[in-house]
């Protein structure tokens, strides 16, 4: 089952260190597409799950997703008013739907 995953990081350095960070954890074999540029970075998987680096700001609004990273240093404004809303239609358990890196 596919899956949509956003990095969020006060920086959009720092959410792409994180991705590169897990991107090095997983098997050669199970990464299907790459891509960093200075617009976008995300990392697509065989299963077709993707990965994907987004700014924690307000204008970050619009995306959905199943699960999301994010950075601890991230305002709590922002995690409520515009990453929290993002996760309505994931069909993982709340438990599931956020850590913080």
């Amino acid at each position: 089952m596919s899956k949509k995953i956003l990095i969020f990081g006060k920086t959009r350095r720092d959410a792409t260190v994180f991705l590169e960070n897990l991107i090095g954890e997983m098997k050669y074999k199970d990464i299907h597409r790459f891509k960093k540029s200075v617009n976008e970075t995300f990392a697509e998987l065989k299963d077709g799950t993707t990965y994907q680096v987004v700014p924690a700001s307000q204008s970050s609004r619009g995306y959905k997703c199943d699960k999301v990273y994010i950075e601890r240093r991230t305002d709590k404004e922002i995690i409520d008013n515009v990453i929290v809303p993002m996760l309505i239609c994931s069909k993982l358990p709340k438990e599931d739907q956020i850590e913080y890196f």
